[in-house]
């Protein structure tokens, strides 16, 4: 099941500079270049004149993962604003456990990234179920009054993928 279909308008909108490129952790790049490698991809895919002055490049592991468990591993690699990305990261990649597999899906780490507005309040792990479900009623279709058949689908479909990401973070999160 593809997200991209039970996005909210507002959601798209946002998704358009968060899309980047996927660089391999081990061969030619290395760390210190996946900003100017994503700053080479949005112009050359949408010009020149974009600011990118508020967003970091963020990946789904830390650097310091990737160097210990996947050094020869793809990173698919993203824009995130700034401060949602260091107060996340801050919150939740100190203690994130090392890989037991060999992939990471999208997480609740990066969905929080993407599509949690912070309002400036400092964020406590205490509070993360309640990030998670602000940011999915912000950016995904998840209810409606009188659905018609394809967006109840889709809203089925939304409540099951997003409850898999809140139940990997914390087992028994069932968040819809």
């Amino acid at each position: 099941m593809k997200l991209s279909c039970v996005l909210s308008s507002r959601a798209k909108l946002r998704r358009r500079l968060v899309r980047c490129i996927i660089l391999r952790s081990g061969a030619h790049v290395n760390f210190g270049s996946y900003r100017a490698a994503c700053e080479r991809y949005v112009e050359m895919r949408y010009g020149s004149g974009v600011d990118l002055t508020e967003h970091d490049v963020d990946h789904a592991v830390s650097s310091k993962h990737l160097r210990q468990h996947w050094p020869g591993a793809w990173i698919n690699i993203l824009y995130a604003e700034n401060g949602i990305n260091r107060s996340v990261g801050a919150m939740l990649e100190k203690t994130r456990l090392p890989p037991v597999e060999n992939k990471i899906l999208f997480n609740l780490e990066s969905l929080l990234k993407l599509f949690y507005e912070k309002r400036g309040q400092k964020l406590a792990a205490k509070h993360v179920r309640e990030y998670f479900t602000s940011a999915c009623n912000e950016a995904f279709i998840v209810s409606h009054a009188n659905p018609d058949v394809p967006t109840a689908i889709n809203i089925i479909s939304a409540r099951s993928v997003l409850n898999d990401i809140a139940e990997e973070y914390d087992p028994g999160f069932v968040a819809f």
